[in-house]
Order: structure tokens, then C-alpha cells, then sequence
């Protein structure tokens, strides 16, 4: 597996996270140029030369940085290429909005135009702060945050929706028309404290109704309004039977997973498993890169470094350099990966480098007090050390 050195994986983290803020900060200062010229998004007699073309400076930074966002999260495992095109689209939502100022009909582009940048500069920002916001609190306070972050957001649009039944049409409009940025900035929060990411999609759709309505009333009043308050009503409750989901998942252990307390040491549990590598920088690529698992400490130098890496559920592997390169036998016998999907953590692990031992295989197990199936697969890793995937399918 090629390698690469401590300052090429630096400089390509600074290329990457200077893309997203150059991304990021022409998205927010779009959105803020939008709030400010064409508040409350409604029919302007006359569209002034500076209403044009209020777009034309952040066009192309919002492009490029969009395009440099692709390209770098192509090539970083942590974010990925789906992420990259979304934040990749949001940035071409700006210059979009500036062509249809300045070459479409201008008139009905300051409608439109407001809300969809406003909505990209939000969908950017919360998709990008999940990514990065790591949260390593238990899972019970994780579900009571996102239900407390999930209700003003979903009361905005349920108001609204509970003003037009009401038959307080002129009302309404007006709530649905200010909603944009006060809908994106509750919904914001809601997504990054958002439990799973089917939860975080749905926050992220609460703001849709009021956008919908802004860009299309134009188009036709009557339409708009009534596919408003449908949605103002859609969305919340698709979140909130989300939301229950979510607490039942972390209330209810997963199939195949069983809690024992420890009647003898209270709070006893597996922290980390210790493995000592001659190839300290390859054996850390093929754990991070090749397998995902998140740095969360690091320390000292040369033979004396030491990295903590979060297997994905908590549980650590502990890094040390200075290792041989034969491992002696009995070290340990082997570390075990608990996965989803063993066939497809095989083929990741093989592709990042790792040399296969036993290929994904189904073993019946007469255990007692019940008998089980187990997937499992061995692969060796940078060091030398045998790895396990493993999953109990029956």
C-alpha cells in the first residue's frame, strides 16, 4: 500500500478544510446579501440594477469552492464523494441565482432566487457540522437533545400551517413569507443533534415548506399556499415518528447484542484493545483511512507515539509505535470487529491493504444455552496483526 507522509495527509487536511470554509463563507454571505436586498421575497414593481446583480461577486468564489469541495472529499474517506457533490451543488446554487438575476426574468427570479440560496447556505452548514461535530455523550442524552432541538423546529412550521386552517389566509402568507431564515437556523441545530441521519434529512426538510412557498407563489398563488401547509404538516410528522424510532433504538439493545451488568465491579466494560506496529504511519492510514475509525487522543514521539482511535461504537484501539515487525504469537490471538456488513468489510479492509486469511464465511455454533450463526472473516493488518470482522446472523 503506497505511503503517505505526516505533512502530505496535513497539507491535504488544510486543502480540504480550506475549501469548506471558503465554501461555507460565500454561502452565508450570500444568504445574508439575499435577507437584506430582498426581504419579504414579495412582487417588486421595478428591479433595480443592484437587485440584478447582487449575486455577481459571490458567483464564481461559491462555484469554485463548490467544485474544490468534490474534489477533495473525493479523496478523504471521512467525508466522501456524496457529501462533496452535495455541498458541491449548494455552491453552484449561487451562480444558478445570479444567471437567472441577470438573464432570466428578473421579476419573478426575486422570488425565487432568496430562498433556495438561503436554503443551500443552511443545507451546507448543517450537513457539514454533522460531519464534523463528533458528539460522545451517551446515547440517552443524545435523544433527549434532539427531541429538544427538534421541537422549535418543528413549531414553525406547524404554526403556520395551523393559521391557514384556521382560515386566516393573509396571516399565514405573511408567516410563510419571513419563515425562510428563522425555519433554516432552528433546523440547523436540529440536524447536527439529530440522533440517527434519516432523523437529520427530515430536520433538514422543515424549512422546505416556507422556501416552496416563497419561490413558487409567483407562479401561482393558490398552488403554492396549499402545497405550503401540506408540507408544514408532512414534515413534522414524518420527524417526530423519526424521533420515535430513534429513542426506541437507544432504549432497546440491537439483535444479536446482549447487556450484562457487572454484579462484582459496577461499571465495568471493554475501553480498548493495545497493538504495537513497526509501520506506525501505515498501520494509522490503514485503521483511519482504510476502515474509518476516528482519531480521538494522540501523543508523544517517534518509537514513543501513541494514538486512541474510536472503533465506531466507543470502543478503542490503542496505537502504539516502536513495534516489531513479526509480532510474537500470543501477543493476542486476534482483534475482533463487530459490523453490519461482513462481506463488505472484508473487501474494504483488502482493498486499504490488508492481506486476507479467511475470506467471509458463514459458522453454524452449537452454543449453549442457545445455538447461533456467525458471519465471520480474517484479513492480517499492516503489522502483522489478525483482524476479525464478525457479525451474528442467527
Amino acid at each position: 500500500m503506497p505511503k503517505k507522509s505526516s505533512a502530505a495527509l496535513a497539507y491535504r487536511d488544510f486543502l480540504t478544510y480550506l475549501s469548506l470554509i471558503l465554501l461555507l463563507g460565500t454561502l452565508v454571505a450570500a444568504a445574508v446579501r439575499c435577507a437584506i436586498i430582498f426581504p419579504p421575497y414579495m412582487k417588486m414593481p421595478a428591479p433595480s440594477a443592484e437587485k440584478a446583480g447582487a449575486l455577481s461577486w459571490l458567483a464564481v468564489p461559491s462555484a469554485g469552492a463548490g467544485i474544490s469541495v468534490l474534489l477533495t472529499f473525493a479523496r478523504d474517506k471521512r467525508f466522501g464523494i456524496a457529501r462533496g457533490a452535495l455541498l458541491a451543488i449548494c455552491g453552484l446554487t449561487v451562480a444558478a441565482g445570479d444567471f437567472a438575476l441577470r438573464f432570466a426574468d428578473t421579476y419573478y427570479a426575486l422570488n425565487y432566487v432568496p430562498p433556495a440560496v438561503i436554503f443551500s447556505a443552511f443545507l451546507a452548514v448543517s450537513a457539514s457540522a454533522r460531519a464534523l461535530i463528533k458528539s460522545r455523550g451517551k446515547k440517552k442524552r443524545k435523544g433527549i437533545a434532539a427531541i429538544v432541538f427538534a421541537v422549535p423546529a418543528c413549531l414553525l412550521p406547524l404554526i403556520a400551517a395551523a393559521v391557514a386552517l384556521s382560515g386566516r389566509k393573509l396571516f399565514a402568507t405573511l408567516l410563510l413569507l419571513f419563515l425562510p431564515i428563522p425555519a433554516c437556523s432552528v433546523a440547523a441545530i436540529a440536524s447536527v443533534a439529530a440522533a440517527s441521519a434519516r432523523t437529520a434529512a427530515l430536520c433538514m426538510c422543515l424549512p422546505l415548506p416556507a422556501c416552496i412557498f416563497c419561490a413558487a407563489r409567483p407562479y401561482g398563488f393558490a398552488g403554492a399556499y396549499s402545497a405550503a401547509v401540506t408540507l408544514s404538516i408532512i414534515f413534522p410528522a414524518l420527524l417526530a415518528a423519526s424521533l420515535i424510532a430513534d429513542i426506541r433504538n437507544i432504549r432497546k439493545p440491537k439483535k444479536g447484542e446482549n447487556y450484562m451488568a457487572n454484579k462484582v465491579i459496577p461499571g465495568l466494560g471493554f475501553h480498548h484493545i493495545a497493538l504495537k506496529a513497526h509501520d506506525f504511519e501505515e498501520s494509522l492510514k490503514f485503521y483511519t483511512e482504510g476502515l474509518g475509525m476516528q482519531q480521538v487522543a494522540a501523543w508523544g514521539e517517534g518509537d514513543g507515539r501513541i494514538v486512541m482511535l474510536d472503533i465506531g461504537d466507543g470502543t478503542i484501539l490503542e496505537l502504539f509505535a516502536g513495534g516489531a515487525e513479526h509480532a510474537e504469537v500470543g501477543r493476542y490471538m486476534h482483534l475482533a470487529l463487530k459490523c453490519d456488513d461482513v462481506d463488505a468489510a472484508f473487501a474494504a479492509a483488502v482493498k486499504a491493504g490488508a492481506k486476507p486469511k479467511m475470506e467471509p464465511t458463514t459458522v453454524p455454533v452449537a452454543s449453549q444455552p442457545k445455538p447461533m450463526t456467525l458471519r465471520v472473516a480474517f484479513v492480517y493488518g499492516p503489522s502483522g496483526e489478525e483482524v476479525e470482522f464478525f457479525k451474528v446472523v442467527g
